[in-house]
């Protein structure tokens, strides 16, 4: 594979092309380009050659909060007939729901309500001491994540074994995981790992039967990128970056990398050539900070690394705050004002001098 590319849709042919057949790890950070990556990869294929997880199979769930009921529940969209008949068809749901409880900490049931012949709501219940149940509860939004997750888990796990057994599914080959770990903890991400681990298991298994499929992997996730690094066939792991219009693969050698020392000479790259400054360079900064902060003994508390001495140090931690929000990647990143980027530059310098970084 190449390493520089014009645009996300150049990376995506890339993949298809030269490595239909192999699986793919890519960390890149938020607002690089990763559910952009997936978009041109399924453009690229007819709909029934692939499987995705990513915001958009996400968005396919939506909450009914009837506050007159106190009933709040799941619809599927009308126009996602591939999910309704997967798990219809095939009778998913105890599957579904094995693997949904054995992700989360709590007594919490899934709950499929079938009306003419499509999946009219999902809904949640928790047992009690008693062994009754509370229905139709709203669970958190990570528990959301890991239940749409585990939908994506079963079907995946069904048609795997479809095509090893020569049933159904028979075009299926390509499978795109997308940061599957939105709103989860260490603890979850390590356990959505190693429902990715039984997936490359199995897709190894038919692999062994002579038959293809691809598979690639994109995460933000330091922390999941490492789980799955296993150190072999180091060409698949790989990183993507984005140098204003262009992009850059580059093979990962090591793991777990020295991200924050990446960082750094990410940063120090944009200062000295005067590139422009975005909102994902504030939450480069903060995961610095935070690691440096650990690792001084300081805690959750990595505004203390930020230098005292300089003004507006309580408007750079807001800056810090906002910037690093999770939400705020989807947005607009040209709107980063000069002052901010004269402010963030000053505070960054004086964090090398301070510390010392080579």
């Amino acid at each position: 594979m190449k390493h520089n590319y014009n645009n996300i849709c150049e990376v995506a042919e890339e993949i298809i092309f030269k490595a239909p057949n192999k699986n793919l790890f890519i960390f890149a950070n938020n607002s690089i380009g990763k559910t952009s990556l997936s978009k041109c990869i399924t453009d690229l294929k007819d709909i029934d050659e692939f499987f995705c997880y990513n915001t958009f199979m996400e968005e396919t769930f939506e909450w009914v909060n009837d506050f007159d009921n106190d009933e709040f529940y799941l619809t599927i969209n009308a126009n996602d007939l591939f999910i309704n008949e997967a798990v219809i068809t095939n009778g998913l749901e105890n599957r579904i729901n094995e693997i949904f409880k054995s992700l989360i900490d709590a007594k919490i049931d899934s709950n499929f309500e079938i009306k003419n012949g499509k999946i009219d709501k999902v809904y949640f219940s928790i047992k009690k001491g008693d062994d009754s149940s509370i229905s139709y509860i709203k669970i958190s939004k990570g528990e959301e994540s890991l239940f749409i997750w585990s939908v994506f888990c079963t079907i995946v796990e069904m048609a795997l074994n479809d095509k090893l057994d020569e049933n159904n599914f028979e075009k299926l080959n390509y499978i795109i995981i997308d940061d599957p770990i939105s709103s989860l903890g260490e603890e979850k991400i390590v356990s959505v790992a190693l429902c990715i681990r039984d997936i490359i298991e199995q897709i190894a298994r038919i692999r062994n039967n002579n038959v293809e499929i691809g598979l690639l992997i994109t995460t933000h996730s330091r922390l999941l990128y490492n789980v799955l690094f296993t150190g072999k066939n180091k060409e698949d792991y790989l990183r993507l970056f984005k140098h204003n219009t262009e992009y850059e693969l580059v093979k990962q050698n090591e793991s777990p990398f020295g991200y924050h020392i990446e960082e750094i000479n990410q940063l120090k790259i944009v200062f000295d050539n005067n590139e422009p400054v975005y909102k994902i360079h504030f939450n480069m900064f903060r995961n610095i900070l935070e690691k440096t902060s650990s690792f001084l003994g300081y805690g959750t508390n990595w505004a203390k690394c930020l230098n005292d001495g300089i003004e507006q140090k309580d408007k750079m931690i807001k800056l810090l705050n906002l910037y690093s929000h999770s939400r705020l990647f989807e947005l607009d990143d040209k709107f980063i004002l000069d002052d901010e980027k004269e402010l963030f530059k000053l505070f960054f310098k004086t964090f090398l001098d301070d510390y010392k970084w080579s």
